[in-house]
This record gives C-alpha cells, sequence and structure tokens, in this order.
C-alpha cells in the first residue's frame, strides 16, 4: 500500500468501515510507516473531537430566505 492509498482510506480506517482485508493492509502500512503512522495518531483526536460536536438542524425556512436574497 502507498501512503497516498491510506489517505483516501484513513476516515473508513478510523469508521471500522473497510472490508477485513482493507483494514489489515491499513494496519500493516501502519506498522511499516511512521509518517502514515503519526498522521493517524495526528488525526484520531479531530475525528473524536468532530464526533463529539452536537448535530445542528438549520431553522424550516434558511433555505427559503436564502433563496430570495
Amino acid at each position: 500500500m502507498k501512503s497516498t492509498d491510506l489517505e483516501k482510506r484513513v476516515s473508513a480506517y478510523l469508521d471500522g468501515a473497510l472490508t477485513q482485508d482493507a483494514e489489515l493492509r491499513v494496519h500493516a502500512h501502519l506498522q511499516q510507516c511512521t509518517g502514515c503512522a503519526a498522521y493517524l495518531v495526528d488525526l484520531v483526536p479531530v475525528v473524536q473531537t468532530l464526533r463529539e460536536l452536537p448535530d445542528i438542524v438549520p431553522p424550516r425556512d434558511l433555505w427559503p430566505a436564502l433563496s430570495r436574497e
């Protein structure tokens, strides 16, 4: 696996959405590539913070009001 391939799959990897085979390839790459391992370490707290944010529901009249502008 190339580092660019990992960057494309990292979100799915963190979400547990990869196939078992793809997850094993990502895991193997992370053990060999210190750059990607560091990238993942930096990304995990960002993803955790985003997951903790509340869902925001826009007001019902937002889109009609915007379309009038």
